[in-house]
């Protein structure tokens, strides 16, 4: 790492910051003319002062600085502040409460859920009574599973335009859900809607058509294997958001295991893995290169969604940073792959458990890991077993403050959970890939890969079965607040710059030994 900070890595985090904050407090109109005045103070001392030869070069630096910090600073709070002109329609917010008939179009895929099949509507018209008006806004609503509808399909949905509500079940920390939807351009409700259908194909046709690949794919799963089993490797394999049922959902998130059940980045890694695997007898650049661009592929047959888009760019950085393996770069890297995508969307910073958790899990394999490693080095390297303790023990201490500021619940047995069950997962995902391909040309061809992956699926669920339902495998936290959280990763940062000190001087001592020898 360079002895200074560079302008580049200062500039991105000022600007994270400032998004940070807008999303935590609405400074209004106040805040710019606080700006404004510090760039007239910044150009008064730099080139007036300066010119009279009375500003040394030490604190123009430091003027500078502070000019730089606080631009980035604003364009951060600025950038947020864009996001939220014109969310909400005010034809739309006129009718909240009433009973009305919109028309749209399906923008996203069908959710399947414990209580029925959620839909994202584009509404382009409102009618309450005999009045019809073109709106623009976007509203989620949830029917039953049949009749079923698809992405791109224009639809008249009647209902009771409302607002999301925070959640607060009285057992756990509150759930922001209108911030959670905002992420998602959602502001409107539709309850208890009667959807009827206009036409179809109204979307994107390459969204569509990805779209389709996937249900194609996964009737295919549902048609070699039973349930639960099918909805576990639908969401190994393709991220499918279907529903486990409650019960058996409440099962892995107190064995500390949810994160399996949707795509996330760990699965896509494995995608990538595997494809380095089968290219390992090329130079590692090119093995490196082709599981980037498998996850690339992947992503996209997968229906390129926010949610994957993300983990995919944290999974391509886990590979890059061991095809470069120097820290710094992939710190960068990082840290510019957050500050593009909270550019693109701002909410996602503070309102996305998703990416903030994709973010933490990232920075624990890039930052923790190697610590880990060398404390685990008793560890046999046979199954993959010291590298699967490795990575599971440093995402889980990373990212335990968030998950306890999140959920408020900490999982005694995850760390077992995840040994015991993810040194089976790419096993899982290959022969289900497999048994999905061969069931193309003849289900009975498929039948002995999908044999195999029955069996490891349910040795996956009968382990989450078994370790959920101990009365010890989950601890309530209560009131772990976001001070708390933290002054935890307040922590964290002042060890890494410790070991990192630390390393610097032995560095320093090595080369100075070295140039005395000769």
């Amino acid at each position: 790492m360079s002895e200074t900070v560079s302008p580049f890595f200062i500039c991105l985090i000022s600007f994270l910051v400032g998004v940070f904050f807008r999303s935590c407090i609405d400074w209004g109109k106040i805040f710019f003319l606080f700006v404004f005045g510090c760039v007239l103070i910044y150009l008064f001392f730099h080139f007036f002062l300066n010119r009279l030869k009375k500003l040394n070069e030490k604190l123009g630096q430091l003027f500078s600085l502070i000019f730089i910090i606080l631009f980035c600073f604003g364009i951060g709070v600025f950038r947020y502040e864009f996001s939220e002109w014109n969310k909400t329609d005010k034809i739309l917010d006129s009718v909240i409460g009433d009973k009305v008939i919109v028309t749209g179009i399906l923008s996203d895929e069908p959710q399947e859920k414990s209580g029925g099949v959620g839909y994202v509507i584009d509404i382009d018209e409102v009618s309450v009574g005999k009045q019809s008006k073109k709106v623009k806004g976007r509203a989620i609503f949830t029917v039953s599973p049949y009749p079923q509808f698809s992405y791109g399909d224009k639809v008249s949905v009647k209902g009771s335009l409302i607002l999301p509500e925070v959640v607060d079940t009285g057992d756990g920390p509150i759930f922001n859900y209108p911030a959670y939807l905002a992420v998602g351009g959602i502001y409107y409700k539709i309850d208890r809607p009667n959807v009827a259908l206009i036409s179809h194909h109204q979307g994107s046709v390459i969204k569509e058509s990805l779209f389709l690949i996937k249900k194609f794919f996964l009737k295919k799963i549902e048609s070699i294997l039973p349930q639960p089993h099918a909805a576990l490797l639908e969401g190994l394999l393709l991220g499918a958001k279907r529903s486990l049922g409650k019960d058996l959902e409440t099962d892995f998130r107190r064995a500390g295991i949810i994160h399996i059940v949707v795509l996330s980045g760990y699965n896509i890694t494995i995608i990538a893995e595997a494809m380095m695997t089968i290219l390992s007898f090329l130079p590692r650049t090119i093995a490196i290169g082709s599981g980037c661009i498998g996850i690339v592929l992947f992503s996209i047959m997968t229906g390129g969604t926010a949610t994957i888009i993300r983990s995919s760019v944290m999974s391509i950085l886990v590979l890059l940073a061991k095809l470069i393996r120097r820290d710094y770069e992939i710190n960068r890297a990082l840290l510019f792959a957050a500050a593009m995508m909270v550019f693109w969307n701002p909410k996602i910073l503070v309102f996305d458990p998703s990416f903030q958790l994709s973010f933490l899990s990232t920075v624990g394999l890039i930052h923790v890991s190697p610590f880990v490693k060398r404390k685990l080095s008793f560890v046999t390297e046979k199954w993959k077993m010291r590298e699967t303790l490795v990575s599971t023990l440093s995402t889980q201490l990373f990212v335990l403050p968030f998950l306890l500021f999140q959920m408020g619940e900490f999982s005694t047995v995850a760390l077992v959970v995840n040994i015991l069950v993810l040194s089976f997962i790419p096993a899982t995902m290959l022969f289900g890939f497999m048994a999905i391909v061969l069931s193309l040309f003849h289900v009975v061809i498929a039948v002995p890969f999908s044999s195999i992956c029955y069996l490891l699926l349910q040795y996956e669920l009968s382990v989450v079965g078994f370790f959920s339902h101990l009365s010890f495998a989950t601890i309530k936290i209560h009131n772990f607040t976001l001070s708390r959280m933290t002054i935890w990763y307040a922590f964290y940062g002042a060890f890494f710059l410790f070991v990192y000190r630390r390393r610097k001087k032995k560095a320093a001592s090595i080369d100075a030994a070295s140039l005395v020898a000769r």
